[in-house]
């Protein structure tokens, strides 16, 4: 039997992820360090393009815009006071992470049937921006805050799985888990982030 000839798909999506960032900010007295400042959460959101059953029937190759918007925050209160501090403390921090990704992505695509395993992963570029920030209060002491931030164009890897539900002919929707890894330490950025997320994801073939 024949292979059926290369067909389009357009999907988009939204979800959540969490992520985990190590890297450093430098300040006017020195440096603000995170390290695997795990639990911040935030939203994915990705638009696909993909050709399927060109290089095989069950491989697709595609484009896809990814952007993720994550951030994680700690507070610390301190009624007693601090050591020789007696009046109440406060303090806290916050780390923000924010990328937007245009990805080239290869795909193991089961064609056959109404429900699709798949799996894959692409390489990326764009632009990603990290910012920490800290506030410390005390009566005495008075009120320290301040915020560091850095964005650069940058690279990264995906890998993804998920499965493909066919609810009409032409339209589908699919449960897309992935992890996005970026590395900034090869442009000289001390940056690392990587994002665990799953995307919905709602589409439609030509």
């Amino acid at each position: 039997m024949a292979r059926a000839g290369p067909q389009i798909r357009v999907a988009l999506g939204y979800g959540f992820g969490v992520g985990d960032h190590t890297g450093s900010f430098r300040i006017p007295t020195g440096s603000v360090a995170l390290r695997s400042a795990a639990g911040g959460s935030g939203a994915l959101a990705s638009g696909q393009l993909w050709i399927d059953r060109w290089i095989g029937e069950n491989w697709s190759i595609g484009v896809e815009y990814a952007a993720f918007r994550n951030q994680g925050r700690f507070d610390v209160a301190l009624p007693q006071g601090l050591s020789i501090l007696t009046d109440p403390v406060q303090a806290g921090a916050q780390a923000k992470v924010r990328a937007d990704f245009g990805f080239l992505n290869l795909e193991y695509r089961m064609a056959a049937g109404a429900v699709h395993p798949f799996v894959g992963g692409g390489f990326g570029i764009g632009y990603g921006h990290a910012s920490a920030g800290y506030y410390f209060q005390n009566a005495f002491l008075g009120d320290v805050a301040q915020v560091v931030a850095v964005g650069k164009p940058i690279a990264g890897v995906q890998l993804f799985t998920g499965v493909e539900f066919d609810l009409a002919r032409g339209l589908y929707v699919s449960v897309m888990p992935k992890v996005i890894a970026v590395d900034g330490h090869p442009i000289g950025l001390d940056q690392r982030y990587l994002e665990f997320g799953v995307d919905g994801m709602v589409g439609w073939r030509f």
